[in-house]
């Protein structure tokens, strides 16, 4: 059986250099950790490429390194930068700007978004379809969720979703 456990989430907790402060990363390589034993997982997919880890000036996230603890397959599922350009994928705020420069109804924008993404998820389930190790922990933003999911059903898979946007828990501050 086919099965995805999914986790959505802020790309900054995905890898140091995102933003996130270590006490927030160290606690999503611990729910990520504690969902891959919980579901048997054989793997972790992400949405992630080398380049953009490059980005963040970091050679692993935190899901390879949750991977080589656990020994378990790890794949980086987002197209990297030429494949983006052979299929027409463009950046969220690439597609902004363009429409603020053809003075484009929001709709549109908002279409075009949606399109760029709908391209990534059908990449991405080619790559875990190449991955074939199953059960498979999923990280993603939380805005590809709801509609990967849609795209993994129709694909005949079983998908769980374990968290749809995973956040920190906030510790208390000291009184001492």
């Amino acid at each position: 059986m086919r099965k995805v456990a999914l986790i959505g989430t802020s790309h900054k907790y995905q890898c140091p250099g995102g933003g996130a402060n270590d006490l927030s990363l160290a606690q999503f390589d611990g729910f990520l950790s504690q969902t891959c034993l919980k579901v048997g997982a054989k793997a972790v997919a992400e949405e992630m490429s080398k380049a953009a880890l490059e980005e963040r000036g970091t050679r692993a996230s935190i899901a390879q390194r949750v991977c080589v603890r656990l020994r378990l397959l790890h794949q980086l599922s987002d197209p990297p930068p030429d494949v983006r350009r052979q299929l027409s994928i463009e950046g969220v705020n690439d597609l902004k700007f363009k429409g603020f420069m053809n003075d484009w109804p929001q709709e549109r924008v908002e279409a075009e978004v949606r399109q760029s993404h709908d391209k990534r998820e059908f990449y991405w389930i080619s790559q875990l379809l190449t991955l074939n190790a199953w059960p498979v922990v999923f990280v993603c933003g939380a805005d590809h969720s709801e509609p990967f999911v849609a795209k993994l059903l129709a694909h005949g898979m079983h998908v769980e979703i374990v968290c749809g946007d995973w956040e920190p828990k906030l510790m208390p501050k000291s009184t001492v």
